[in-house]
């Protein structure tokens, strides 16, 4: 199951994540069930990729168990695209 479901908040501290990524990616969570599956966070990138900069390590949708993992790798991809930007002579 995807959260938050239409009409609910993020729980936080993944608002605040979405509040800061808001133009570049989508924060949402699966939910856990009885048979122990794990809640965990995602984070989708809003714009398409193309195939060079995924060979460079950009990815379409990041999976973290925790806000603060995530948090880390929403960075990591923020720094991979200006590294890649600078590469390119685009920055």
């Amino acid at each position: 199951m995807i959260n938050p479901k239409p009409g609910e908040e993020l729980p936080e501290p993944l608002a605040d994540l979405q509040a800061q990524y808001r133009d570049d990616w989508s924060i949402w969570t699966s939910q856990g069930d009885d048979a122990g599956f794990v809640s965990r966070c995602y984070a989708t990138r809003l714009a398409r990729l193309t195939d060079d900069q995924i060979g460079n390590g950009l990815a379409e949708t990041l999976e973290a168990q925790t806000p603060d993992k995530l948090s880390t790798l929403l960075a990591l991809q923020v720094e991979r695209a200006q590294d890649l930007a600078e590469r390119r002579g685009h920055a």
